[in-house]
């Protein structure tokens, strides 16, 4: 059977009912170092250096053997049953199970219970393993100098200035099916390796301009601060980026603030892929793919690719039709590399935001703020999804159609063969598309919302009680891709592949603790409710001129709640200093909210269908019990 996007899926039913698991882990060891001296006249010194190690995995095991299916189908590990078209692109290698006899066939006929599919081969339809380990090494080393420059009417100028050093090595390695059968017999083998280092140097400026002292009227105190960063790094070159700011205290306990900053934000290490292989990365892949929906509009040539259908129907595709659907049978091609094949250069960002923080005096234990920002971004890195890419003008070029098929020199050309990249699986007998989804600099943000919180700490005879919350709640949420029509998206997800754009989020608490040592945080996490605008969602998406308006799935709102324990013995025990602690993620063990579609989210490239990795976690209850102490 076939998903809407074209894509092949299968199942084949067990009577044990064990199709495979999937699994991740995460080790993380890291040390800090931090020395501070004084140097006299109120001037100190620090050094800081922190040294990370990192190993994550996400790994398959005896899920699915599509190539075994394949074999025990037609004889071939190929969807169209060419016996001598090869199963590694660019090789030689062709997998065959002929002639198929009753013992290396797969039966379809008959339902579980009287199939007659011998076992060898329903093992072999789960012996399918895949591997993805990432291990990442970090040091960081920070000098800084800090100190008086200076005094003028309202005080002490003050400085600090300082370097910094940072590097990052990445190795990624992955193992999965060749496409000749199961991955015990014929597997393919990566790695990738990737570094970075970061060159810093940064100054910082605080100047006193009013003090409570000057008895200035509604002007207890008002301060600038002034900064600025230097950065190089080896891969994506140098930027420069200042900051101001400033805080006028209009009375003592309230204080309203505002900055401007620019910024600059380097492409992620693994996101860049590998040269010597293409540029290929981990997330990334080259090979055949589903149907894809094209607005006649902007892709006139699609009413003569042979199987255009208006989309959601067989008609045929003509000059009239508003969208026709082309690829089925995954005749078609799909790149995925990284950024260093797209020219891929760092992101920018221009910022600023006022706010105020309130914390009376006759309200002791309270504290609040509430902030107004807006950010803008200019050259966000994404892989586009398809919906974007056909509805956006300015990534309608990473589509090519072939209405006649595409050759085999522009499917190499494509594929970037000739400088290493390989492609996963077998080239269909004819392309009539090829959609290019190279991680690049695509995505144009502005954005807006407001950022608020509160905290009160009080106490109750000898209790001490603390209630707070923390939200987030966006106004606008506007995009575009390579400078075509901007466009609204917010409160939805999956119209780029980056990153949601819910509209509200809120983190509340309330928590008490003990004189016996003895302390409790319940949190409420919520999530509010938006759309999904993946080009998986039931409801299609509404475009009009090229661009999103409607439509999509209603995803429900995200509720979990949290529990943090502690009891930390007293001096007259033996275990002076120990603490033990009991953490309960999801202690009412919700499921996440239903989400059409495939996002990687906390999970890379484990995650699994039916939940956005990027808003929610699919992980249920988890119970963690620790115990520390203090040296």
């Amino acid at each position: 059977m076939r998903n809407r996007e074209g894509a092949s899926l299968w199942l084949a039913l067990r009577e044990d009912g064990n199709y495979g698991i999937a699994e991740t882990q995460a080790d993380v060891a890291y040390a800090t170092l931090n020395v501070s001296y004084e140097l006299g006249n109120d001037w100190s010194v620090s050094l800081e250096d922190g040294i990370g190690w990192n190993r994550s995995a996400g790994n398959a095991i005896n899920t699915f053997c599509t190539a075994c299916a394949l074999l025990a189908l037609n004889g071939t590990a190929q969807a169209s049953g060419n016996p001598t078209a090869s199963n590694i692109a660019g090789q030689n290698v062709i997998a065959l199970n002929m002639p198929l006899t009753t013992s290396n066939a797969l039966d379809v006929w008959n339902p579980l219970g009287s199939n007659l599919t011998s076992p060898a081969v329903m093992r072999q339809l789960y012996s399918a393993n895949t591997e993805n380990t990432n291990f990442n090494t970090t040091n960081q080393t920070r000098l800084t100098f800090q100190g008086p420059v200076f005094n003028v009417p309202a005080g002490e100028v003050k400085v600090a200035v300082g370097a910094e050093y940072f590097w990052h090595e990445q190795t990624q390695k992955i193992s999965g099916s060749n496409n000749t059968g199961p991955t015990t017999t014929g597997s393919n083998f990566r790695v990738y390796n990737y570094d970075r280092n970061v060159k810093s140097a940064f100054a910082e400026v605080l100047v006193p301009v009013i003090s409570s002292e000057m008895g200035i009227p509604f002007v207890h105190q008002f301060d600038l601060n002034i900064s600025g960063r230097y950065d190089e790094y080896s891969d994506v070159g140098e930027t420069k980026n200042p900051k101001y700011a400033f805080n006028w205290d209009i009375t003592e306990g309230f204080r309203l603030r505002a900055n401007w900053a620019s910024a600059f934000v380097a492409p992620p290490l693994a996101v860049i892929g590998d040269p010597s292989q293409g540029y290929l990365y981990a997330s990334g892949s080259v090979g055949p793919t589903g149907t894809i929906n094209v607005p006649v509009a902007n892709y006139p040539d699609v009413v003569n690719v042979p199987g255009a259908v208006v989309q959601n129907t067989n008609q045929p595709c003509t000059a009239s039709s508003d969208v026709c659907t082309i690829g089925q049978g995954n005749l078609a091609m799909r790149r995925q590399l990284g950024g260093g094949f797209s020219n891929m250069v760092p992101q920018k960002g221009r910022s600023w935001s006022v706010g105020f923080d309130f914390a009376p005096e006759w309200l002791s234990g309270f504290t609040s703020s509430i902030t107004f920002f807006h950010n803008t971004f200019t050259g966000g890195v994404s892989s586009p999804s398809p919906t974007a890419i056909v509805n956006s003008r300015g990534l309608n070029n990473l589509l090519t159609i072939c209405p006649s098929g595409c050759t085999e020199a522009q499917i190499l050309e494509f594929a970037n063969v000739a400088n290493g990249a390989t492609i996963n699986g077998a080239v269909p007998p004819t392309v009539y598309y090829m959609i290019d989804q190279s991680s690049r600099n695509a995505l144009n943000l502005e954005l807006e919302g407001i950022d608020a919180t509160f905290m009160y700490d009080f106490s109750i005879g000898d209790i001490d009680f603390n209630v707070g919350s923390a939200a987030s709640y966006f106004t606008k949420y506007t995009q575009n891709f390579g400078g075509g029509t901007e466009f609204d998206i917010l409160n939805t997800s999956g119209f780029n592949t980056t990153f949601p754009s819910v509209k509200f989020k809120n983190r509340a608490q309330f928590g008490m603790a003990m004189m016996n040592g003895l302390s409790v945080d319940l949190f409420w996490n919520h999530t509010g409710g938006y759309k999904n605008w993946s080009s998986s969602s039931i409801d299609p998406i509404v475009v009009q001129a090229g661009v999103p308006i409607g439509g999509g799935d209603n995803v429900d709102a995200d509720n979990t709640f949290d529990v943090n324990a502690q009891y930390m013995f007293g001096n007259e025990s033996r275990l002076k200093g120990w603490i033990v602690s009991l953490n309960v993620r999801n202690l009412t063990d919700e499921e996440p909210p239903f989400y059409n579609g495939n996002t990687s989210g906390i999970f890379g490239n484990a995650a699994g269908w039916g939940y956005n990795g990027f808003v929610s976690n699919p992980v249920g209850r988890l119970v963690t019990l620790g115990l520390r102490t203090r040296m």
